[in-house]
């Protein structure tokens, strides 16, 4: 009997000393903690912007200037002048926070969501010019009018985004104990500005010509400048989708995730500006521009986590 109580004793040392040499027995993922609780933590990011813009200009009221002659002269028309879209992309760096909650379960899977907030400012601006030239002869029933129409056609469009926040679920896969593939899916807000300066240069060209030749040509030209400006701004929401990876580095408390992310907010349109005649209040048409902004985003961000080593 003595010799049993030995042995079982004996047995027992034997099995329990690689546990208590190894700081206790091995767990399952998920059991000690990793990555259930809460979490808070600093973020760095490098945003790849892409703008795309638009600016319009329409003229309402025909501009119409003396020429020092009997005739006025038309140097604008009404109808669309000015439709000129552009696109761009840039890259800027972002820094942010983080903060979340989850709790793994099944031993492999996660369920969390998470809040953010990003610092920082994107801005794309676009200029073109074009000229246009129209010829127009119209018979007198003593002379004719060579008329020679030269416009000069300007525009320069900003787009530009302003900080972001946001919350998202985020669902995860433990391949390891201290290591999680995940996605996000939630909702991003962001500040999108659009504006737009136009100006409208034209000039026109009299040649009065007598078939009869008994006079000499008389010549007289017509100028007008039109100008204007619209802008507008807008908090916008996009759906923001999201992967990433992320490890633990020291213990169960700090983490190190990469993600890439991806929101388009839409289009955003300005309160239409008025078109005036250079010098004079005189409204003749009206300005407009729209632009928007779909951001692709690579993230990294060091958490700490407030699990089980701290309840």
């Amino acid at each position: 009997m003595k010799k049993k109580l030995r042995n079982a004793i004996a047995a027992t040392v034997l099995f329990a000393a690689p546990a208590v040499l190894a700081g206790g027995p091995e767990l399952a993922p998920g059991e000690v903690g990793y990555f259930s609780g809460f979490f808070v933590g600093g973020t760095v990011a490098y945003h790849h912007t892409n703008f795309d813009a638009s600016s319009t200009a329409d003229i309402m009221q025909a501009v119409v200037v003396p020429a020092g002659t009997t005739t006025d002269v038309t140097v604008f028309n009404t109808g669309s002048l000015l439709l000129d879209d552009s696109s761009g992309g840039v890259y800027d760096g972002y820094a942010g926070v983080q903060g979340g909650v989850g709790i793994v379960f099944g031993q492999q899977w996660y369920l969390g969501v998470v809040g953010f907030n990003e610092w920082g400012s994107q801005k794309n601006t676009s200029s073109t010019s074009s000229q246009t030239q129209n010829n127009l002869t119209t018979a007198g029933s003593s002379y004719s009018l060579d008329t020679q129409n030269n416009q000069n056609l300007a525009s320069t469009t900003s787009v530009s985004i302003d900080n972001d926040h946001g919350v998202a679920a985020k669902l995860g896969f433990l391949v390891a104990a201290q290591t999680m593939l995940y996605g996000k899916v939630g909702a991003v807000w962001a500040d999108i500005e659009v504006s737009n300066d136009v100006m409208l240069d034209g000039q026109t060209h009299l040649n009065i010509v007598f078939p009869d030749g008994s006079a000499p040509n008389n010549t007289a030209d017509a100028q007008a400048t039109v100008s204007g400006s619209s802008s507008g701004s807008e908090n916008k929401v996009a759906l923001l989708l999201g992967v990433g990876v992320e490890q633990y580095i020291y213990e169960d408390l700090v983490s190190l995730n990469i993600e890439y992310d991806y929101a388009n907010f839409g289009t955003v349109t300005t309160t239409p500006g008025a078109l005036l005649v250079t010098e004079s209040t005189t409204e003749v048409g009206t300005t407009q521009a729209k632009g928007n902004a779909k951001v692709s985003t690579m993230l990294a961000g060091l958490n700490i986590y407030f699990g089980s080593s701290w309840i």
